[in-house]
Formats: structure tokens, sequence, C-alpha cells
């Protein structure tokens, strides 16, 4: 994933800046930019920015899906490791070959791809769902009392 600040929106606010956790985002004469090679892909710098000048492209995980999806095709066969008892769980066989196959890199970019997907996508259901258990419980237990 690609984060980078569209400057021809935004207004010089500062936000991005200071939100970012791990200093990603640089200001040189009154312009911002991220650093991709320190970014982490938390998109909090999204959220802050009030002009909606920070865009992210998925251009880098479509290409590690691309090589997940080659790979998984030329070597994950009927005949391939898995019919070994390597492991009780030959799905996780499958994902342990793919992940070995990976460069540095690549399992860089997965990593931050998945973090992504959890921290926007997951947890903020989960917890939407833990709330409502909660007020269930609630009430539950205040129609008990009464």
């Amino acid at each position: 994933m690609i984060v980078r600040i569209d400057n021809n929106v935004c207004i010089r606010c500062g936000k991005c800046f200071e939100i970012c956790p791990v200093e990603a985002v640089k200001k040189t004469n009154d312009l911002y930019s991220i650093d991709n090679s320190v970014c982490i892909n938390c998109l909090a710098c999204e959220r802050e920015c009030p002009a909606q000048a920070v865009i992210w492209e998925q251009s880098d995980a479509s290409d590690l899906n691309d090589k997940l999806d080659k790979f998984t095709q030329e070597n994950v066969t009927e005949k391939s490791n898995l019919d070994n008892d390597c492991c009780s769980n030959k799905s996780l066989c499958v994902i342990d070959e793919i992940l070995n196959s990976l460069t540095k890199e690549e399992k860089k970019e997965l990593k931050k791809t998945l973090r992504f997907i959890v921290e926007d996508t997951i947890a903020p259901k989960i917890e939407k769902l833990f709330l409502l258990f909660l007020d269930g419980i609630e009430r539950i237990t205040t129609c008990n009392k009464k």
C-alpha cells in the first residue's frame, strides 16, 4: 500500500504531521509528504485530515496477491508436500509454504496490508459487537434486579 498527500487538496493544517505515530509525514517548504519506507499504514493521517488530502493506493497489495496466487497455482498441487504428514492442518501447511517463499519486502507489505485489514475493518466490528454484548448484559441484569 502506498500512502501519499495530494498537495493540490492539502490545506496545510499539519494535523497529519502531528498525528503520525512513526513520524512518516514530512514537511518541506510548507508541503507535506509521506515517507512510505517509514509509514506503517495505520492511516491515522487519513482519518485526521479535514481536507481528505491523504490518498492510499493498494497497488502493491494487489501485486502481492497476484504473487501469492501464482505461487499457490505453481507449487501447491495434489502431489505436493501436503500429502505428507508434515502437519495435521493442511491449510496451515499451504500458508507456511507461501510465507516461506516470500521475500523480506513482500512479507513487510503483507504485514502492512493485514494490519490495515484488522485495524480498519475487523476491529471496529468486534468493538461494536462487544458494546452490544455489554449493553445486552446490562439490560438482562437490570431486568433481573427489578
